[in-house]
């Protein structure tokens, strides 16, 4: 049929695209398992294909983007999927620095629209976190309250390039670099 012969069509121009992103290789490979069923007139998943959709779902989404949606849908399995747990920051293998008061992660990084800013542990009082641009000008701001770990920071208003994300505690004060890339 002709839908079937679009899908082909549509398939090998998908498989062309090249990536420099892991959410465009999660894209075209959720984009493929979808036009291979449709090009071959089926809705039943093969092993391979749910072996491939598998691990996109249980990516986080900030990650992985529309895809990861798109794998869960597919798969249609009913699954409960954890995104905040998906989306937290690996943990280090390494202890904290002697010395060193307090620690941070911030993710994704680069950001692209949010970052997330994950603490180590709850703060005990109010704190504060800043991104610097290159010249050391504050360019956000924002607080958090007693007993916060995670602070959700929105930098879409942000041009592209490196900044200094700072957090200051009661316990002091440590900065990490942050690409903002949209």
């Amino acid at each position: 049929s002709t839908r079937m012969a679009t899908a082909s069509s549509l398939l090998a121009t998908n498989n062309a695209i090249g990536t420099t992103q892991d959410w465009e290789g999660m894209q075209r490979q959720v984009n493929a398992v979808q036009l291979e069923n449709e090009a071959s007139g089926t809705t039943t998943l093969t092993s391979a294909q749910v072996a491939i959709l598998t691990p996109i779902a249980n990516t986080c989404p900030y990650y992985g983007g529309h895809a990861v949606f798109q794998a869960r849908a597919l798969l249609g399995d009913q699954a409960m999927y954890n995104d905040a747990t998906l989306c937290q920051p690996a943990q280090p293998l390494v202890r904290k620095e002697e010395g060193k008061a307090f620690d941070f992660q911030v993710f994704p990084n680069p950001a692209n629209g949010f970052a997330m800013v994950a603490l180590d542990e709850p703060t005990s009082s109010k704190g504060e976190v800043t991104i610097s641009n290159s010249l050391g000008e504050i360019v956000m701001l924002q607080n958090f309250q007693n007993g916060e770990q995670q602070l959700l920071l929105f930098v879409d208003n942000l041009s592209n390039g490196l900044y200094f994300l700072t957090v200051n505690t009661e316990k002091g004060r440590v900065s990490k670099p942050i690409t903002i890339f949209r």
